[in-house]
């Protein structure tokens, strides 16, 4: 039981900004993306959550609108 209550506080942990080439890069947790979603829904808002990962940075680093895109989720 101690180790799923671990595990829970991890998934809380805060989310963590880093900024690489002039690309802002947010690592957040699953739950957190999960009640930012749910907040969005329970409050009718819209809201951009977009997957980076190598290729994604890479097609920024190559196409205007995408790393507008990007930056604005």
């Amino acid at each position: 039981m101690a180790r799923k209550n671990q595990l829970n506080e991890l998934d809380y942990l805060p989310a963590i900004n880093v900024h690489l080439l002039e690309r802002r890069i947010s690592c957040v947790t699953v739950p957190r993306i999960v009640d930012a979603i749910h907040a969005a829904c329970v409050e009718d808002r819209k809201i951009t959550v977009a997957n980076y990962n190598v290729h994604s940075f890479n097609l920024s680093m190559e196409l205007p609108w995408f790393y507008e895109f990007i930056q604005s989720a």
